[in-house]
């Protein structure tokens, strides 16, 4: 595994981890490598200062490992001694659920409660729910997460 150290065109800095340096080149070729702040395509490399990929198990608990910390100094150091910028995080996190979950708006703790009794295909979903859908999915047994909601200051 390699981890490149990768900038887009507004200058957001963040890591990508590739099997090979031709599988970077293919993947960003066809503009598969996204910035996780923007959504850019058009990632370049930069020169890294190195990384140590320590043993299997911090790698794997480490992602992204080294993290760039934000504008404001949001640094914190994880249990593995890696430096995670929360804000980049939730960042990725709400764009992998926008890229990848379809949204079902006001209609999710029905539609999470249908699936979780089998009465609908399972599919990841994302949207709203209010109180009362909070308790009848909580009643349900189904399993859902709140995401971080970053408000215009931390969204760029």
């Amino acid at each position: 595994m390699i981890i490149y150290d990768l900038v887009c065109p507004l200058g957001h800095q963040f890591e990508g981890w590739f099997q090979s340096a031709k599988a970077f080149e293919e993947q960003a070729k066809q503009h598969l490598v996204e910035c996780v702040h923007c959504g850019a395509t058009d990632i370049q490399r930069v020169p890294s200062g190195g990384h140590n990929a320590g043993s299997r198990r911090d790698t794997a608990a480490s992602v992204p490992a080294k993290a760039q910390a934000g504008a404001q100094g949001s640094e914190m150091a994880s249990e593995q001694g890696f430096a995670v910028d929360p804000i980049m995080v939730a960042k990725a996190l709400n764009h992998f659920v926008e890229k990848n979950f379809e949204d079902v708006g006001s209609a999710f703790a029905d539609r999470a409660v249908k699936m979780h009794k089998g009465e609908e295909e399972p599919k990841a979903i994302r949207g709203q729910a209010d109180q009362n859908g909070v308790e009848k999915m909580q009643n349900e047994g189904v399993e859902f997460a709140f995401l971080p909601k970053l408000g215009p200051k931390w969204e760029q």
